[in-house]
């Protein structure tokens, strides 16, 4: 490849053309031959002859061929590197290992390369020695602290990027992937020392059984401690974010460290003037409070139903409070008028330490902090004024409500006049306070004798900065939710509540209005008001459903204008997209609560309009989400004329389905699929093959977006109970994809977003059982000969629910959908599937469902257990 070093020196050069020519002959030279260009690549990394600016770029693109350039290691690209011989792979192995030290460029590229191969081989066994033969370059007699730095980088990037796989593949070398972080730490030489501390923060999670062990455990914190005190602000701030990275991980064995340590440490870097090692010190006691509020939560659960909790529980911010609270406090003031709105601040950081202190203390926290608010919320200083707003909103949730009722009542008015303040940040936190006050404690916000203040207040704040009326649309949102609770006596929409007449003033402007700034963009200020124009259509009293109606033929007649001359709606043409996409979102919302007549007036014109807008999105294949939404809500008004539009219908929702890209677009095309069988019925038949192929196609794309395929699951079930008998012909595709899927569905990960994940696909996957199943049963759930011959399938499920009935954290929603496809199958089998019902299964099911709160899943567990008993 003899144009491979001038296409690297091309790429770093200032000639665009001359640039971009050469990222298209990289990416060519990739695709045509990708052997060749990795160990071409890797020929010029290890070449210590070459520019320094050369081989770092050689790097970077040997790295972005093996991994991408999204962080992401996918199964796609680990079946793509097996497809390199293995003597190349070896060679580009050895290429990234002995550049390892050599490099002028820092960060090393050669340390990215190494962790890419590991996350490529490593889950397959395929590079065993990964950490073996990292740790022996830091063994050579010719090593240099060069070399070291390079090598605790390739940990640090390895350790992240296997643990995002499987924390599980490192566990057996942990030790001696400690001791060989542990002993860089100690160097006198900062980058070395940084490059340590980070490899540690990344690889504290597969270190357990170091941190049983009490030596290891003393030694490993020690260094940690020690070197939070470097002189380098960079390896302090490391060493403080690892103490972060081990609270949250190990809670456990804190205790003898707290007083000594990680308390005077910790407690100092909040103070600091380095507003990075502030953050951390800040972080540190929020991940403690947070810890403890959960703690608090399961041993308050487990003492109602009379159970031991044996899990530790320090109370280790209770007894810091006094001394914790002060500079948790007095923290907020640090900032400054110009920072970024989005960038997490030392004061940001005490804002959300507060908030977990609050949940986690309670009472204690009130009267230092009314206190402080006293003091300051008069102060000359904006930043102290700022403070006292943050510190009052951020107690509202936590502290029993008497001991803060009587001071929020005092305390309302004289923050509403902060609303004036001279500071937009000021008023920022005033809209934002506000929100959250009509959230937490409604019924003081929207008394009689304060709500005309309120309304003055928010009205003022509309007009101001973008971040401000951002909050104040903010407000709008909680009010529109908390007016219609406190108005509600019954299970019925309120006739009036206090907000009645103000509603369509406050729709007008924030539907109108807010569009038409120039700045509307900024913050999220027209998102922001649009979700509160659409929850205050949700939550309408009864006697502003005619401003409702005049709402959605508002936005319709807008969107109508949009599609025809835009200029003359007077927006800005860089808001144009947003605003369309916003007023489908109202259109859509409106839809969901209009009465059926007054739908009927426009239905024709309004879906006319939505497949305009698809049609003209499709040519930047990037069709609407809002569109798409759109169209269910339709679907749902249209009712039985559904049909006329299904064909011009369904081609934009099978070209979003296969857009797996847009997987927001895709997963809502999804539910449109089932919004249209559940509207057809029968008349949906013709065109299942079709549906199913597409969908059964979508569940094999690689790293498919987890929300997808529940979605799809879902849709197989909703697609079968539509079509009923009919889906037998379509079974013999479904049933195998759905025993695929309970094979995946088994395991999950142990994070909250893994349970979470994995109880919707198991639920997701049960209902798609149930549906195939009530669609072959007869009319009273009995045995037919279509159901007697999927029995096979049934027996899958069966075997699957038993399995996820063993996990302690499967869903209620789970045990309700388990213990309902459980007793139709005994409706309909009777004494025949005794043998398939495990005892456990149905213990352990009963134990989750009859111990919930909600009603309805008590009563399906008691019918199936009902059912169970008479066989």
């Amino acid at each position: 490849m003899e144009q491979l070093v001038p296409a690297l020196q091309a790429t770093l050069g200032h000639d665009n053309d001359a640039r971009q020519g050469a990222q298209e002959w990289l990416a060519q030279a990739q695709e045509h031959d990708l052997s060749a260009y990795v160990a071409a690549l890797a020929t010029v990394l290890r070449d210590p002859s070459q520019d320094a600016g050369v081989r770092q770029q050689a790097g970077i693109q040997l790295k972005n061929s093996l991994t991408g350039q999204h962080g992401i290691v996918r199964e796609t690209e680990q079946e793509r590197w097996a497809t390199v011989p293995e003597e190349v792979r070896n060679a580009v192995k050895e290429a990234a290992l002995v550049t390892l030290g050599t490099e002028e460029s820092s960060p090393s590229t050669a340390a990215q390369v190494v962790a890419a191969l590991a996350a490529l081989e490593m889950p397959h066994n395929a590079w065993p020695g990964c950490v073996s033969d990292l740790l022996s370059i830091t063994k050579m007699e010719q090593t240099t602290e060069r070399h070291v730095t390079a090598v605790m980088e390739a940990l640090g990037y390895l350790a992240h990027d296997i643990t995002d796989i499987d924390p599980a593949l490192l566990k057996d070398q942990s030790t001696d992937i400690l001791s060989a972080i542990i002993e860089a730490a100690s160097s006198e030489n900062a980058a070395v020392q940084y490059a340590a501390i980070r490899a540690l923060v990344n690889s504290v999670v597969f270190c357990d059984s170091n941190f049983a062990v009490d030596e290891q455990r003393d030694y490993l914190m020690q260094t940690v401690c020690e070197t939070t005190q470097a002189s380098d602000e960079k390896v302090k701030v490391a060493a403080l974010e690892c103490l972060c990275e081990i609270s949250q991980h190990y809670y456990q064995y804190l205790m003898p460290y707290v007083g000594d340590a990680l308390y005077p440490i910790t407690t100092a870097a909040m103070q600091s003037e380095n507003p990075e090692a502030a953050k951390q010190g800040i972080e540190f006691w929020t991940s403690i409070a947070e810890i403890e509020f959960d703690l608090n939560e399961m041993e308050a659960d487990s003492l109602d139903k009379g159970e031991p909790f044996e899990e530790p529980n320090f109370h280790l911010c209770q007894v810091a409070l006094e001394n914790l609270l002060p500079i948790v406090l007095n923290s907020l003031s640090k900032q400054d008028e110009d920072d970024d709105e989005d960038d997490m601040t030392v004061s940001k950081a005490a804002t959300v330490c507060l908030s977990y202190l609050a949940e986690t203390t309670g009472d204690a926290v009130v009267d230092p902090t009314i206190a402080f608010v006293q003091e300051n919320l008069g102060s000359e200083a904006w930043q102290l004024r700022d403070a006292s707003v943050l510190a009052f909103a951020n107690i509202l949730s936590g502290p029993n409500e008497d001991k803060l009722l009587d001071v929020l009542k005092q305390a309302v008015m004289p923050l509403m006049n902060l609303m004036q303040d001279d500071s937009d940040v000021v008023k920022d936190s005033i809209a934002w306070a506000l929100g959250r006050m009509c959230e937490v404690y409604p019924e003081v916000v929207l008394a009689e004798d304060v709500y005309p203040t309120l309304m003055e207040c928010l009205a003022y704040g509309l007009n101001q900065a973008p971040r401000v009326a951002a909050n104040v649309c903010w407000s709008f949102t909680n009010i529109a939710e908390q007016a219609f609770v406190l108005a509600r006596t019954t299970e019925e929409r309120p006739a009036s509540s206090i907000l009645s007449t103000d509603f369509g003033a406050v729709v007008e402007r924030l539907l109108m209005e807010i569009p038409k700034r120039p700045d509307c963009l900024e913050s999220n200020l027209m998102s922001a008001a649009f979700e509160a124009v659409n929850q205050l259509i949700q939550f309408h009293p009864q006697d502003c459903y005619a401003t409702v109606v005049q709402t959605a033929e508002a936005a319709l007649e807008q969107l109508n204008q949009l599609m025809e001359s835009p200029q003359e709606l007077g927006i800005e043409p860089s808001t144009l997209s947003q605003f369309q996409s916003r007023l489908c979102s109202v259109l859509t919302t409106s839809l969901r609560v209009l009465k059926e007549e007054d739908i009927g007036s426009y239905r024709d014109n309004a879906m006319g309009l939505v497949l305009q807008m698809l049609q003209s999105d499709r040519d930047q294949a990037n069709l609407t989400e809002e569109a798409l939404l759109t169209v269910s809500a339709l679907i749902d008004g249209l009712k039985e004329d559904v049909p006329k539009y299904f064909d011009a219908v369904k081609e934009y929702v099978m070209a979003a389905i296969a857009n797996t890209e847009h997987y927001q677009a895709c997963f809502v095309a999804v539910g449109c699929i089932s919004d249209l069988a559940r509207a057809l019925n029968t008349e949906v038949a013709p065109y299942v093959s079709d549906i199913i192929a597409q969908l059964m196609q979508v569940l094999t794309v690689p790293n498919l977006e987890h929300t997808i395929k529940p979605q799809i699951l879902a849709a197989f079930g909703d697609i079968a109970f539509a079509v009923q008998g009919d889906i037998i012909h379509h079974l013999p595709v479904v049933l195998p994809g759905l025993q695929v899927a309970c094979d995946q569905a088994k395991d999950r990960g142990d994070s909250e977003d893994d349970v979470e994940e994995a109880n919707e696909l198991r639920e997701a996957l049960i209902e798609a059982y149930t549906g195939v199943f009530q669609a072959l049963s007869d009319e009273n759930g009995g045995l037919t000969k279509e159901l007697s011959s999927i029995q096979e399938h049934i027996g899958v499920a069966l075997e699957f629910i038993q399995y996820i009935s063993l996990d302690p954290l499967l869903s209620e929603s789970c045990v309700r959908c388990a213990a309902g496809f459980i007793g139709d199958c005994v409706q309909a089998f009777g004494p025949a599937v005794k043998q398939a019902l495990d005892q456990q299964m149905l213990q352990n099911l009963a134990k989750i469902g009859l111990a919930s709160d909600d009603g309805t899943t008590q009563d399906v567990l008691r019918w199936m257990q009902g059912l169970v008993e008479q066989i």
